[in-house]
């Protein structure tokens, strides 16, 4: 098994592809890995797991042929047990072409957002148990590859929440950047396509294998045809046209002519750039080929261009944001990036593929009609504000004219320096500046605007003989460039793309002030709501009180203690200590296996009728039997339970004139018997003789063993023992050392993180019986 396992922010497939952007992290918290016929992605929210994820992906290649989800998290979690802790959280998603299925565990992450072919959106995977427990199960949910377009996994809830607000119109990782930037969210993410179910539709292919001028404009001209074919938004085609130009240049550098780095910046610094690549585009021998296909659920268009060649090191030019100043190496992909819904090398990098989008409406926007309307059709621009920055008079007067056309906020300057005093007193939504200007250019002014503001969009103006200065343009915060003679639908293509990113935030911006103002008055209900609630479920916990029976003043020969912390006020937990004649006590704890109303129902049902059972054999002076007892319980409730509701309890008569304890234990961890005869305090443990009760379970049958002369006895739910940091092995520890119960339960907490006074994840109930000399 070859595999992939290394920090990247893709992988491409042609049946899918993997973006994904790890936040505000410094080290990658986003693991890819691929395989034979397999990808694994791994989102966790602690970037230390990212290496031991990565070693472990890494050894899983080494010795095994296949891989498989569920063992490799089982594996994964017993090798490194000693590295994990409870707060580590991660999902792992594995992309299995073989069986055509999606696999995902989830331990304590996000949900998952898939996006069927009908641009149905679900969630997915439920978060589990701890990923630090090698011993706790876990589930993995699976999926058909071809009942899904996309998915979306994230370590941010707040994302989350507005991907799946947006998620039938996201079909790029820019969209779901543009969302995080309109909202202001950070995170982690992964975002797949998928194209199983539909396969890519190819529209054109052509073969390029003669490189002089001519033969390279008539490539050019194919391939704007081909898309002006293809009946798709010409702001899309534009965006493909000027990718298309800077990557198959890229190729016919790189692939075909073999010029490499430090020869182009020789060539461009020296001014003879564009000669030699004529001279030898003339006689060079190679070839590339172009693809064009259409992805139909995603609403994208994918161009391959591969090359004849030996490929390069694309990867810092991918990961870099900003050219350096001092060369020129990767200026055509930094300069496009923006262009792109992404760009995707392969093959060592002579094949590059890029997406772009074609859908007319942006994922943030609500009003489609109206985003997908030309500028001719749109509605005047009224609310946004442009500056036009340049020291010819010609050229703020035609600016102004085609501007006014769509906005009466056009406001122009003859240089840099009263650009700058109109940018601080005016404040516009878009500026558009030429570059050699006197007192202060271009650059100096952007400069002196990117100190304090980073999210105005600057748009610069570049002829011919500017070429050098895009570099540094690009360092000081320039955002897009429109080349000289000015081409119109360039510059509205610009502006409408800037328009609709300032419309967005401003509906955001409104829409939560608005959200703001109902939240402030719903204050005042919500609290009140809140009193009224807090006081009925006092009073619903004080009645749930009264059921239970604790005889412990009634003790003769020994004396109980109880703790009981229900994690809510409907509590599955419930206990009872009986007092039935001079010789013989009942001690019980019932704890029924859900959460909320249903299992608080099922625990006061059974102890409601152990109270009253006992009850009558004490007014009956009656002989106490403890199987009769269990089995007309078992009886009993059993008429009350569902097919898949289960009950734990425990049943534990101490007959003191015998000195022995007969229990039935069902589902309930061993009761613990401490000999206070001996110094060295040992420890007794009286396994369950019972699984969990449920419907159909069979008759219970009692086990007895003797007590000590002089002992302690502990009863408790699972909750006092099912913790990483307070596990069996401390609880026994901790019942050696004291003979009381406080002490036990100040222990479990201060192990877990908390005090005595908050709630723990689960009910907590506890019985300690005592006989001492």
């Amino acid at each position: 098994m070859r595999s992939t396992a290394v920090p990247c922010k893709y992988i491409y497939h042609d049946n899918y592809v993997i973006n994904v952007h790890c936040g505000e992290h410094q080290q990658p918290n986003v693991f890819l890995g691929s395989g034979k016929n397999i990808a694994l992605i791994c989102l966790m929210n602690d970037s230390s797991l990212y290496h031991l994820i990565s070693d472990s992906f890494a050894a899983w290649s080494q010795h095994q042929s296949e891989f498989n989800l569920l063992t490799f998290v089982m594996h994964f979690r017993k090798n490194n047990q000693d590295h994990l802790s409870r707060e580590h959280r991660a999902i792992f998603l594995c992309i299995d072409e073989t069986e055509q299925s999606l696999q995902v565990v989830n331990f304590s992450m996000p949900r998952l957002l898939l996006k069927g072919q009908e641009h149905n959106v679900i969630s997915m995977a439920e978060e589990e148990g701890s990923l630090a427990n090698p011993d706790a199960m876990f589930r993995v949910y699976a999926c058909p590859l071809t009942e899904v377009s996309s998915i979306i996994a994230t370590d941010s809830n707040n994302l989350l929440h507005l991907a799946q607000q947006h998620f039938h119109h996201i079909s790029s990782k820019n969209h779901i950047e543009d969302l995080m930037s309109a909202e202001g969210s950070q995170g982690s993410y992964a975002y797949i396509n998928l194209f199983f179910a539909t396969p890519p539709q190819l529209e054109g292919e052509f073969t390029q294998s003669q490189f002089d001028l001519d033969a390279i404009c008539q490539l050019e001209e194919r391939f704007q045809k081909t898309l002006d074919n293809l009946d798709i938004d010409k702001a899309a085609v534009e965006r493909a046209n000027i990718t298309f130009h800077e990557i198959f240049f890229n190729a016919f550098e790189h692939g075909v002519l073999h010029i490499g780095r430090e020869r182009k910046d020789t060539l461009i610094r020296e001014g003879r750039y564009e000669t030699v690549l004529q001279e030898l585009g003339a006689t060079a021998e190679g070839s590339i080929q172009v693809q064009i296909h259409r992805l139909p659920p995603h609403q994208l268009l994918r161009i391959t261009i591969a090359d004849s060649g030996p490929g390069f090191d694309f990867r810092p030019f991918l990961s870099q944001l900003h050219c350096s100043v001092d060369t020129y190496r990767g200026r055509g992909i930094c300069f496009i990036r923006n262009y792109t819904d992404g760009i995707y090398y392969r093959c060592h990098g002579n094949k590059v593929s890029f997406h772009i989008c074609t859908a007319t409406a942006s994922c943030t926007r609500t009003n489609t009609q109206e985003s997908s309307a030309s500028a001719d059709t749109n509605p005047a621009w009224d609310d946004i504000s442009i500056l036009v920055v340049d020291d010819d008079p010609y050229v703020l007067d035609m600016y102004s004219l085609l501007l006014r056309r769509t906005t009466s906020k056009v406001h122009t300057a003859c240089d840099g320096k009263e650009g700058l005093e109109k940018y601080h007193q005016l404040r516009p939504d878009v500026i558009i500046s030429d570059i050699q200007m006197p007192h202060i250019t271009g650059l100096e002014m952007v400069r002196h605007i990117r100190e304090n503001d980073l999210s105005t969009p600057i748009i610069l103006l570049t002829a011919y003989s500017d070429r050098d200065h895009i570099l540094e343009a690009i360092e000081t915060g320039a955002n897009r460039f429109i080349t000289k003679p000015l081409e119109v639908h360039k510059l509205r293509n610009h502006l409408e793309y800037y328009v609709t990113q300032i419309r967005t935030k401003r509906e955001l911006d409104a829409k939560r002030q608005e959200e703001q103002h109902q939240r402030e008055q719903a204050f005042f209900e919500l609290n009140a709501k809140r009193l009224h609630d807090e006081q009925q479920q006092r009073e619903t916990f004080a009645k749930e009180q009264l059921i239970i029976r604790n005889d412990s003043a009634k003790l003769i020969h020994i004396r109980a203690e109880t703790y009981y912390k229900p994690q809510e006020i409907l509590s599955g937990d419930i206990y009872g200590i009986c007092h039935i004649n001079a010789d013989e006590d009942l001690f019980y704890i019932i704890d029924s296996m859900g959460k909320g109303l249903s299992a608080s129902v099922t625990s006061i049902l059974c102890a409601s009728w152990l109270n009253n059972h006992i009850q009558n054999i004490i007014d009956q002076s009656a002989f106490f039997d403890i199987d009769d007892t269990a089995n007309r319980f078992a009886n009993y409730i059993r008429q009350y339970l569902i097919d898949s509701e289960m009950l734990s309890f425990c049943l534990a008569n101490i007959d003191n004139r015998n000195g022995t304890i007969n229990y039935i234990s069902c589902g309930m961890y061993p009761l613990l018997i401490k000999d206070l005869s001996t110094a060295s305090h040992t420890i007794i443990s009286l396994k369950g003789n019972h699984p969990p009760f449920f419907r159909y379970s069979a008759p219970l049958q009692k086990s007895t063993a003797p007590l000590p002369q002089y002992y302690a006895l502990l009863m408790y739910s699972d909750a006092l023992c099912e913790n990483d940091s307070f596990g069996t092995k401390q609880l026994q520890e901790s019942f050696r050392q004291h003979h009381s119960l406080e002490p036990i339960v100040s222990a479990f907490y201060q192990a877990i993180g908390l005090n005595n006074q908050e709630t723990a994840d689960d009910d907590l109930s506890a019985i300690l019986v005592v006989k001492e000399p």
